[in-house]
Parts: structure tokens; sequence; C-alpha cells
């Protein structure tokens, strides 16, 4: 083996505002370099903002509008590089990565990454859309089975993804993401300049973060925001963008609640917002790891969370660090931002808890989990012992 690892790490865009890219770019960051040498490659356009990436790690443009543009170019760059291993995230990414490690006689190891729960998002698709998942979903479970290693960030996701493609049982491992580092605390501390999240506020304040999409439930956060509201006089923020804004503005409106729900779109620090709330909610219909419930968790914020496919119930003992709800459940998701609300020695007894649990998804922790697996991988030795934490 070569004194160092030449890594090459895909990814659709640098900066797409999702948890992919997110720990992706921390993973680069905190790689050992003793080790590993890792570089990028980005199937997307140049930008001239790549400040945060590490000085020592190249950043290649392929300048692809789609994944499915990408195989000639990605096969190119990975014949030019010859890298000892390659990672990539995403579905039609990793397809993409995979065909083109085939056409060049699979001189590379390849370890691709999944961060969804895949049946459940499936699940909740139209028919339509449906419809245009499929063929990609038959194509990855023929090509899935050339990777060296699949990595899912779940337990219940990487279950759920060995049943939906037909995979072998030693095909998938699972190691959590590598979500906060000093920059997250660091980040908390600064100021919000939002009236609502003064010290001295006449109101407390809830948060919720994600696209508005189907995804994160947000209808369900509003309807029950409405029912807290007549019992609490509170205020609830939306950080995100997305689609579905414009119906659940109006929503909002047909509640009666829109003088108290603020939609202040997507905040690059989102942690000082974290740091200030009263209480972090997470309503989503399905997760793979919710990064954002994870980085409220650290900031010190009492969270409550869906307990939705995949990942908060691993994330979150209910009532010891969080509360749980049902999915989809306006009802229970009430009662339990009324319950933190009114006994404030709980919500202190969450937060102290959640901040703990919050260091098991340190770059500290969990940068080394994958430092093992590429070196075993590359050694032809897989110990499952040394990388699958998730299960102790």
């Amino acid at each position: 083996m070569k004194d160092k690892i030449n890594i090459l790490f895909i990814l659709e865009s640098l900066y797409g505002g999702g948890g992919v890219e997110r720990v992706t770019l921390n993973l680069v960051k905190y790689l050992n370099r003793s080790k590993f040498s890792p570089q990028i490659v980005v199937l997307g356009k140049s930008r001239s903002d790549i400040s945060d990436i590490p000085q020592d790690v190249g950043v290649n443009f392929l300048g692809k509008s789609h994944a499915r543009e990408s195989l000639t170019a990605l096969y190119n760059t990975f014949a030019e590089k010859n890298p000892d291993l390659i990672y990539s995230a995403k579905m039609q990414i990793n397809i993409i990565s995979i065909l083109a490690n085939l056409l060049n006689n699979r001189r590379s190891k390849i370890i691709i990454s999944e961060h969804a729960h895949l049946s459940t998002l499936f699940h909740y698709e139209a028919i339509a859309r449906k419809l245009k998942l499929l063929p990609t979903f038959l194509l990855a479970s023929l090509v899935y089975r050339y990777a060296d290693k699949i990595v899912c960030i779940s337990k219940l996701a990487s279950q759920d993804l060995r049943i939906l493609l037909h995979l072998p049982l030693d095909k998938v491992v699972s190691i959590y993401n590598p979500v906060i580092d000093d920059l997250v605390l660091k980040k908390a501390l600064l100021d919000v300049d939002h009236p609502w999240f003064i010290e001295k506020r006449e109101k407390p304040v809830i948060l919720a973060i994600g696209r508005l999409t189907k995804q994160k439930g947000f209808t369900y956060l509003l309807r029950a925001f409405a029912k807290v509201k007549d019992i609490i006089p509170s205020r609830l923020v939306i950080l995100g963008e997305g689609e579905d804004y414009g119906n659940l503005l109006e929503l909002t409106r047909s509640l009666k609640i829109d003088q108290d729900v603020a939609f202040l779109g997507f905040q690059g620090n989102s942690y000082s917002y974290m740091a200030k709330c009263d209480i972090f909610v997470l309503s989503s219909l399905w997760e793979g790891l919710p990064t954002a419930l994870i980085e409220a968790m650290a900031c010190g914020v009492p969270v409550i969370s869906s307990k939705c496919p995949s990942g908060p119930e691993e994330i979150i003992i209910d009532g010891i660090n969080g509360l749980l709800v049902p999915p989809g459940n306006s009802e229970a998701l009430a009662e339990a931002m009324i319950r933190l609300l009114n006994n404030k020695d709980l919500a202190q007894k969450l937060s102290s808890a959640a901040k703990e649990r919050a260091k098991d998804f340190s770059v500290e922790k969990i940068v080394p989990q994958y430092e093992n697996l590429f070196e075993n991988i590359l050694a032809d030795k897989y110990d499952e012992t040394k990388i699958n934490y998730i299960n102790k």
C-alpha cells in the first residue's frame, strides 16, 4: 500500500445546502493527512466561493448539469487520476461512479453512501415520481453489488437498503455521519438578527429547519403550532427554501397563525438560531439521519422529533434526551410542544442530555471509523467489529 491513500470524493455540487454535502466535506476536512490525500470531483459547474475547502484539497469541476451526463467525464477523470479509492453519495451519483469505475476496469476500490430511507421515500412519492424512480432503483440493484462497500447512515436505513435492492448482507455497513465540529459550536455563539430572538422576549420561539417539501412534514407542524398557540402564546420560525413555500404560507393564513410564523429562508448560520430558540422540532415523514436534529442537540436546545424512518429513534431516547412523537400526527406533536413549554425543568434536563448525546456524532468519533473502513477495504480485509460502532 502507498504511504498515503489517494481518495476521490464525488459530489453533485459543493454547496447544495443539504446534509450530504456538509457531512462529506466534514469527512474530507478531518481525514488524517498522514494517511490520506483527499481530492474532490464536483459534477456541477465551477464556482469561486470555495474558501472553506482545505488548501491541500484539489477541486475538479466537470461542469455537468445532471449526473446522467457525467459518465464519460467521470471515466476520464478516474483514468487520469487513478485513485486508490473512490467515495460517492446519493443514488444517481453512486450509479454513475460505479459504472465509470467498471469502464476503468475497476482499477480503484469504490465505497458508496446512501443517506435516505429509500422505501419510505418511495412510499410517499406521487405515482408519476414513482414511475421515474423505478428504473433508477432497478439500475441500483444491478450495479450496487459492484461497490466494495455501501455505507448507510443508520441501522434502519441499512436494513431497508439490503431488502429493497436485494443486496448481500456483508455488502452494507452502518456508520453515523460526522456532523459536529468546533465550527458548529463557535457559530452557535453568534447573534441572531431577528427581533423574535432577543434575550428577554415576550413569547417563546419554536424552530424548525429543512427544505420546504412534503418530506419535512411542515403541514403537520403548522397545524400543531396552531393548537399550541391557542394555549401558550408562542412563535414559530422555519428556516429553509423549497417548492411548498406558497402552500405553507397559505396554510398559516387559513389557520390564522401567520402573524406568529416566520419563514426566513436559507440561513448560512442556522446554529445561532438553534442555540437561541426554546424548542427545536423535526416533523419529518422520513429521513436518513437528520443532521439538523443532531446540530440542534449539540447547541443545547431541547428537541422534539417525529419517530420517522429512519434515524431519530437511533439518536433520541424518548424522555431522556428528547421527545419522540408519531410522524404525521399534529395532535401528538402539539402535546409534546406544550409539555416542554410548560415544564422548564424537563426542558433543561433534555437539553443537557442532548448535548452529551450529540458528541457521539462528532468528527472526532466518526471520522476514525471511516478511516478504518478505507484502510481495511484497501488491504482487502474488513473487520465489522472495528467499523460498525452503531450496533454497540
